[in-house]
């Protein structure tokens, strides 16, 4: 058997091990959220607009997944995701089921407020969970 031939065969039987980790990080969305991320401070177009707002609770399990402990609290990088997080829930009627309930992100801004001490950065903190909670609390019932 050619080396050509035995390389493609094991090219092929290690593809579905790759695509399940690629499959994984998709599901989290690291990859778009680590996009997001990489743009200039208040950059703004149709297409990230679009991404970031079909996100909802997997961008704080994306952004748990990019930064390590230390590097998640650090001010320049609460200030750098936070809009990301606001924006991601910016309307919950385009975010999947599973991901419409901000249950990972509220456990991370109620993280970040006892871990950041900026008075600016806390109010933002508390601001971009009031905003959240606002978009994604159930409707009221008629009564």
């Amino acid at each position: 058997m050619s080396r050509a031939l035995k390389i493609l065969i094991v090219a092929i039987f290690a593809m579905p091990a790759v695509a399940c980790a690629v499959q994984a990080d998709n599901n989290y969305s690291i990859e778009e959220v680590k996009a997001l991320l990489s743009q200039p401070p208040g950059f703004s177009s149709s297409f990230s607009e679009k991404q970031a707002g079909r996100l909802g609770d997997r961008v704080s399990i994306a952004l748990m997944k990019i930064y390590q402990e230390d590097e998640l609290i650090k001010p320049d990088n609460v200030k750098r995701y936070l809009p990301v997080i606001g924006d991601a829930f910016r309307n919950p009627s385009l975010i999947s089921a599973e991901d419409r309930t901000p249950r990972v992100t509220i456990v991370l801004l109620k993280f970040l407020m006892a871990q950041v001490h900026d008075r600016r950065l806390k109010d933002a903190i508390a601001q971009t969970e009031r905003a959240i909670r606002d978009k994604t609390a159930p409707a009221n019932p008629i009564k």
